[in-house]
């Protein structure tokens, strides 16, 4: 290929653009080194690129840049703030990291034991009394038949006088 087809193929801009894979971008670096009319057109190129950059260029609206400005604080972190006396940094995180627990069992706050042992401590408590009065019920009702059956008895002992 002679050196004229090289200047005009494009390959010279695409290259300066960044738009060529390693293997282009390693032939027009061998070209450079090699022909000293390619390194004029590649300065040539830069230098009409970055007018076209510099006077083309649109200047954006200020609330874009008070927009990218409060992006970039955002990202920014500030630094820890100092240690106590102790030793301890104060703030809120203190370089903790919450994990969510594998375990499978169930964790309950204090006063929920406590809770539920009074419930089922009362549930035994109303236990033991349904079943004293379902006893007592059970008992007064077999002396009631007991009564009825007495009763009964005297009346045909009369009857039969």
């Amino acid at each position: 290929m002679e050196i004229n087809e090289y200047l005009n193929s494009g390959i010279l801009e695409a290259y300066i653009l960044g738009a060529t894979n390693k293997r282009e971008s390693a032939d027009v670096q061998f070209m450079q080194r090699e022909h000293s009319r390619v390194a004029e057109e590649i300065a040539r190129l830069e230098i009409n690129f970055a007018q076209i950059a510099d006077h083309g260029s649109i200047e954006p609206p200020p609330e874009v840049w008070d927009r990218i400005e409060r992006n970039i604080s955002e990202l920014i972190v500030s630094p820890p703030p100092p240690p106590d006396r102790l030793g301890r940094s104060k703030g809120a995180d203190q370089g903790f990291i919450e994990v969510q627990g594998t375990s499978n069992q169930i964790r309950v706050h204090k006063i929920w034991r406590w809770i539920f042992g009074a419930v089922f401590l009362l549930s035994k408590i109303f236990l033991f009394f349904a079943l004293y009065f379902y006893f007592e019920n059970k008992q007064a009702q077999q002396e009631l038949t007991e009564l009825k059956m007495q009763l009964e008895q005297q009346q045909k002992v009369k009857s039969a006088l």
